[in-house]
């Protein structure tokens, strides 16, 4: 399989300092651009990570502050245990 074509668009979202400097030290945080780049790629996508990771509270914020007016999104989410 070959590489990944990136696309030509950086996401921006302002967020209150004191909120910033929370959320930097959550994993998910550092999925952000390939997040959002899967949401303009595909009809739907999964996020899975452990738990405390940010996904739950930061992905929803995300496409909230992204897909607003024209752009709108359906948006759900849902968390699943996967007992071992």
């Amino acid at each position: 399989m070959g590489a990944k074509k990136r696309l030509g668009y950086v996401v921006h979202v302002k967020r209150p300092d004191d909120v910033e400097k929370g959320r930097q030290n959550l994993p998910i945080v550092m999925m952000e651009q390939e997040i959002m780049e899967a949401i303009h790629e595909m009809a739907a996508i999964i996020v899975c990570g452990e738990t405390g990771c940010g996904k739950t509270t930061q992905v929803p914020q995300l496409v909230d502050s992204k897909f607003t007016g024209p752009e709108s999104k359906a948006m759900a989410v849902n968390q699943v245990e996967v007992g071992l």
